[in-house]
């Protein structure tokens, strides 16, 4: 006898049973799948310390995956958020800014210590950046991969109070 599993809850069953977990790669899609399932992932990873995330860009349709996914992980101290497959530059991201981060309540950010963000067109990774620098009391460095044409993020991103004394280094990504 076969029985057919749909993928979602597949993915799911399988990421929630990872809980111990230290160091984890995940794609959009996978993102995206655990949240369709029911709104917002289930796992805790009290374990993690480093999160990988290949996505193309911080669009309007994952953010609310990302967070989700995000309030699992209160111990994350590494995270980094890049981009190994051809970004997206007609992205239209921009519906969520610092505070509707801030209202998240996401736990890691009391932990985190280093963060890598790659930046893509919309304001949606911007506005992630800035929640981590004003928030992320133990944040050491923040590194941050920019358009050539993305000046303007670079400079509000300079203009964000800073919660540590961490280290900012932006990259321009040719």
């Amino acid at each position: 006898m076969t029985a057919f599993v749909p993928q979602s809850i597949l993915t799911s069953q399988v990421f929630c049973s990872m809980h111990r977990v230290e160091y984890l790669v995940i794609n959009e899609a996978t993102i995206k799948a655990l949240f369709s399932e029911g709104g917002s992932t289930q796992a805790r990873f009290n374990n993690l310390s480093y999160l990988e995330m290949d996505i193309r860009s911080f669009s309007d349709e994952l953010v609310p995956a990302l967070y989700s996914l995000l309030r699992g992980m209160p111990n994350l101290c590494t995270l980094y958020v890049g981009y190994h497959s051809s970004r997206d530059t007609k992205s239209d991201a921009s519906r969520f800014d610092v505070e509707h981060w801030k209202l998240q309540h996401l736990e890691f950010i009391h932990q985190t210590e280093e963060v890598t963000i790659a930046l893509s067109s919309g304001s949606n990774g911007i506005e992630f950046a800035r929640y981590i620098l004003e928030n992320a009391e133990k944040l050491e460095q923040l590194t941050i991969i920019h358009l050539p044409e993305q000046s303007d993020a670079v400079q509000k991103l300079n203009e964000s109070k800073m919660m540590s004394k961490a280290t900012v280094i932006f990259k321009e990504d040719s």
